[in-house]
Order: C-alpha cells, then structure tokens, then sequence
C-alpha cells in the first residue's frame, strides 16, 4: 500500500503500485463499524487488486493527480505533484496571482480573474466547482482533446465535460442521489422558489465542516437564513423530542444508506416539506426540445437550452445503450448524420 484515500470520516482505503499503474485494494476500512469490508465497486465483482484507479476518480479524491490519457489506470512518475486536495482544486492556478502580485508589488487582486474566489462568481459557475466531484448523473462526456485536470474552477465546467441524465418518469422516478447532490437539491421547493439565489455554497463552507455535534445547530441557522420558527409545521415540543434536539435538516434532508458504499450514509439534498412529498411535475419535463433525450445538468450559464455538440451526444448515446437500449437508434440515427456531414472523420458502429 502506497497510499490511503479518504479523510476517516467515513472510512479509507489503500492504493497500490504495479510498476506504472495504480490499482484500488480490495478491502476498506469504515468508521461507522470501525472495521475492514469490501472497497466500494467490489460489491459487483471480485477484482483482487486489480480494479484500475480510474482518471475520472482519482481527481475528486486528490489534489494533482497526473494520468495518463486513456491510460486505464496508467500513471505519470510521480503519480501526484500534490496529494491532498488543496487551495487551487477549487480557487484555481495560483501561479498566475503570485506573478502579477510580484510584478506590482501588491494591490488589489479583488476583479482579477485570475485570483479567483467562488464567492464573487455567478452562482451558476460556482456550483460548477461543487459539481466537478459532487454530480456524477447517469454519463460524464470529456470534450474531444480534453481531460479532468483540464477544469478551470471560474469557467464553465460544459468547456471539459457534459454531464447528462437519463429524463425520469413518473413510473421510474429518481432513486439514486449518491453524487446527485446538485440535481437533488434543483428538485426541492426551496431552490425553486429561491429565484436563483439557493447554491451549493449557501448551506456549505468549503473550508469548514462542522462536527457531529455541532452540525443540528450550524445548518439551522443557514435555514433560519429564509425561514422563521413559524416556519415549521410541527410543534416545538415534537421538535425538542427528535435526537438531535429541533433538528431542521433531520427532518426535511433525512439521511439515507448508501447501496454502493458499504456502511455508509449521505444527506438527500431534495429538501422535503413532508417524508412523503412527490416529486414536483418540473421533474418529469426537465428535457428541452434541443435535447429531448436527455437532461443536460451543466449547461453553460444563459444558454440552456443549447445542446451539447452532436460528438458529445453521441459518446452519450454509445455509453447508454449497454445498460438502455433505446439509445442504440438514436446513437445509429447520429452517427449516420455525422458520416453523411463529416465524411472524412472514421465513426464507430456498434457490433
């Protein structure tokens, strides 16, 4: 074991050498029971030590991580300039700041794009650094020429990748909301009716986690930012009872297991009035008439209703097809497109 991922707040596991590749160990260890089980993935398969350490991955989990394109696990030597996650994951290069501060000597930095604080951006480019790690949808597409460590935090994450989801219906709602954070939370009332003023980083400090015990109080006072105690229809005496004590988000984002994750729980983030709240229509009619195939999550700001470019539909359609057919005719129907506007270019066709 070369290296441990994860902070032990809900558990780590090993990372392993064999010679240029890296490979995830096969066992874990969790907090919540305080011992060893199967490592996240292995629940679907017995890979011993040989489940590669995947690009899309590792960046979450690191600081500068160094891949090799299409390398299945291969890595650069060393495989990290910088292994915790650190100040530029979210702020950006900060080379370019230091420069400019050296040439003159000081200043004002507060409108230099390239000193970049996620509090001065648009919310929209804001929450595009949370969902770099934190919103999976059903397939992430890299534009052509692109990797992961390509993100600029300050710039529209549609310019390294589209993240794009499967549409729900009502006989197949959404279920998963394990890395769905973002898109749970643009379910929920309060970010409908917020006007555009609800984030990520409303309700979360970046460089502050509160403890167990202080996280009741700490996120009561970010709901208490829009809501009174009015606000909630159960009495306070209920509320005094729950354990933690009048507990806003153990009530309205209750936590839930994590199936994919062995010992685990996360918050849902649809913030519910009442457990039993149906998703809202909007949920149902999320694809535009650009896209009516899929949900595009990350459109860049003020042009959502423009789809991703029809290269990146149609690695889409390619990844989805195993797991739902019906995306094998749209794939074809697009393919035969670009041979007929691209004839130079060499397309794949499906076995």
């Amino acid at each position: 074991m070369e290296w441990i991922i994860g902070s032990g707040a809900n558990g780590f596991g090993g990372v392993v050498r064999k010679g240029d590749y890296l490979f995830q160990a096969p066992l874990s260890f969790y907090s919540k029971p305080h011992s060893w089980a199967l490592s996240p993935g292995y629940e679907f398969g017995n890979y011993g030590f040989n489940r590669p350490i995947l690009a899309g991955c590792i960046y979450c989990h690191s600081g500068q991580p160094r891949p090799v394109s299409n390398g299945n696990g291969r890595f650069k030597e060393p495989p990290f300039s910088e292994m915790a996650i650190g100040c530029e994951n979210c702020h950006g290069p900060g080379i370019t700041h230091t420069l400019k501060m050296r040439a003159r000597k000081g200043g004002s930095v507060e409108n230099d794009p390239r000193s970049l604080t996620p509090a001065h951006l648009a919310l929209a480019l804001s929450d595009n650094i949370c969902m770099s790690c934190h919103q999976t949808g059903d397939v992430r597409v890299l534009k052509p020429g692109k990797d992961y460590g390509d993100f600029l935090p300050g710039a529209p994450l549609e310019n390294t990748l589209s993240i794009l989801m499967i549409p729900p219906n009502r006989e197949s709602p959404p279920q998963s909301d394990h890395l769905e954070h973002y898109y749970s939370m643009t379910l929920s009332q309060c970010y409908r009716k917020s006007g555009g003023r609800l984030g990520c980083t409303t309700c979360h400090d970046p460089h502050f986690e509160p403890s167990h015990e202080e996280a009741s109080g700490y996120f009561n006072k970010k709901c208490m930012a829009c809501h009174t105690e009015k606000s909630c229809g159960a009495s306070l005496e209920i509320r005094r009872h729950k354990n933690p004590p009048n507990d806003c988000a153990g009530c309205h984002m209750p936590k839930r297991d994590v199936h994919v994750i062995s010992h685990s729980s996360l918050t849902n983030h649809r913030i519910l009035k009442q457990v039993d709240e149906p998703f809202p229509d909007a949920a149902f009619h999320q694809a535009t008439q650009a896209l009516p195939d899929l949900i595009h999550l990350n459109p860049i700001p003020g042009h959502k209703d423009t789809p991703p470019p029809p290269l990146t539909r149609l690695q889409a359609y390619g990844e989805l097809m195993e797991k739902k057919p019906e995306y094998l005719g749209r794939y074809l129907a697009l393919l035969g497109q670009l041979e007929r506007t691209e004839p130079a270019a060499r397309w794949c066709r499906p076995r």
